[in-house]
């Protein structure tokens, strides 16, 4: 549609359920460093959680291959419209309003495709309903060179779930240290929030595991704060191709939440058997702490770590990512 307008469209098959789903997106920039974006959903499926625990390709693989699915998935339907403004330096700052309809998807598979005997894990609860927020975001760097970085976002959103008023406020700060060589980085990332009202159940942050502390149960807490620190130390053994990796995690989240309802109305009036979450799931998590290393290959694009939880119910586990540079083509 032109140098200045893009539109993007996306669909799937839900193989299980025998549903399409879809998505087109539409972005507009205009002159002055303004951008106007839209989105239109049906039947789109979104994770629950403030964090992803595996970017969705390599979930894909780690489903397919081991039996391991991160995503606790359930249904949006909506729409949203916004406009972002570029600010001198490389800050953006956006407004969004966003009216959906939330529903909960029947799990159709409880194991692995390729005949893993290691049943899947059930898919986290939500609570189904209408919900419309207005969210305004200021992210980018405010300091960028070749040896040194600092970057961040905060983020405030306030609307109506249900009728219920309901409010959020998030933050991130990321710094980044290089040797003049690349032969060296250190980095250090704190992610922070807080949540205010009726805040249903698939939005609460969720702590453990891949994507926050590995080294303890996958999502096995969640609440309506939390914070997140992360420590990071790379060391190239083959430029450009492999480096050794130290990372250090800690995080707890609290607030508490609801117990979950004895059984959920699904799609079409039917009743999706009640997941049963893990002792303490949605509940406070105290302070976790997790240590490890691993491996970054090609530039640092893949990271695969084995980290360790500190403390009684802490265990060894893998941990695979990849650069947050990468994420929105994953």
């Amino acid at each position: 549609l032109g140098a200045d307008t893009r539109v993007s469209v996306l669909g799937g098959w839900a193989s299980g359920a025998r549903w399409a789903s879809g998505t087109a997106r539409v972005r507009h920039q205009a002159p002055g460093g303004a951008a106007f974006r839209g989105e239109v959903r049906g039947r789109g499926v979104q994770d629950v959680g403030q964090v992803t625990g595996l970017d969705p390709l390599l979930n894909s693989i780690s489903t397919l291959l081991f039996g391991h699915d991160y995503m606790d998935p359930y249904q949006v339907d909506g729409g949203s419209a916004g406009v972002e403004w570029w600010r001198g330096g490389g800050q953006v700052v956006s407004l969004e309003i966003r009216s959906e309809r939330h529903r909960a998807l029947q799990q159709h598979w409880f194991s692995g495709p390729m005949g893993d005997p290691e049943p899947f894990r059930p898919i986290a609860l939500v609570d189904q309903g209408e919900r419309t927020v207005v969210r305004g975001e200021v992210r980018g760097p405010f300091l960028e060179d070749h040896l040194r970085g600092l970057g961040g976002r905060i983020g405030v959103e306030a609307g109506v779930f249900e009728e219920e008023g309901i409010g959020r406020l998030t933050g991130a700060l990321a710094l980044t240290r290089r040797a003049p060589d690349g032969s060296r980085r250190r980095s250090l990332a704190l992610a922070a929030g807080a949540q205010w009202g009726g805040i249903p159940l698939q939005d609460r942050f969720r702590l453990g595991g891949m994507g926050t502390v590995p080294g303890f149960a996958y999502r096995a807490w969640g609440g309506r704060r939390f914070a997140l620190l992360t420590g990071e130390l790379e060391e190239a053994l083959v430029p450009g191709w492999v480096t050794l990796r130290g990372v250090a995690a800690a995080g707890a989240v609290g607030g508490g939440a609801p117990p979950p309802v004895a059984a959920i109305p699904c799609l079409d009036g039917i009743t999706c058997p009640t997941p049963r979450p893990p002792p303490g799931s949605q509940g406070p998590s105290g302070l976790r702490t997790s240590v490890g290393g691993g491996v970054g290959l090609v530039r640092g694009i893949l990271r695969v770590d084995y980290m360790w939880g500190l403390g009684e119910d802490g265990s060894g586990a893998w941990s695979l990512s990849v650069n947050p540079t990468f994420r929105p083509w994953l």
